[in-house]
């Protein structure tokens, strides 16, 4: 991950949004997409003790795509059956890379290792499209 395009894109960010998803313009449109619903679920669903049950992690994850209003309406059901067709080895791999990737310590790389195990699996399932990497 390069993080001097991240903290260059954050500066754009809050230089065009002072206050950032505080800004007036942000809370209209976090309205509309449901964020802080959305949020609360994954805050939630994707918590460090969850990843103990994985086939229910498993369906959170396919909750938190179905439910977004930012995946295509075409993506959802592909992604809901991939994940229900990974064979064991595969589902264990994603769970464990978004497992790093959410709470992985930042030094080191373990969250950019996550990062990238979700996406080796999604890569290797053609479904690999930025709204469902980023979700």
């Amino acid at each position: 991950m390069n993080f001097e395009k991240l903290k260059l894109a954050e500066a754009n960010f809050l230089q065009q949004y002072p206050g950032g998803f505080a800004h007036p313009d942000m809370i209209t449109v976090g309205k509309k997409h449901r964020v802080e619903k959305m949020s609360e679920f994954a805050a939630e669903a994707f918590s460090k003790e969850k990843f103990r049950h994985q086939h229910k992690l498993l369906e959170n994850l396919v909750k938190t795509v179905s439910r977004s209003s930012m995946v295509s309406m075409f993506e959802k059901p592909k992604f809901r059956d991939c994940v229900n067709a990974l064979n064991p080895k595969d589902r264990t791999a994603l769970v464990k890379g978004y497992k790093k990737l959410l709470h992985g310590a930042q030094e080191g790389g373990i969250q950019e290792a996550g990062f990238n195990n979700v996406l080796d699996i999604l890569v290797e399932n053609k479904i690999a499209k930025w709204s469902l990497i980023t979700i």
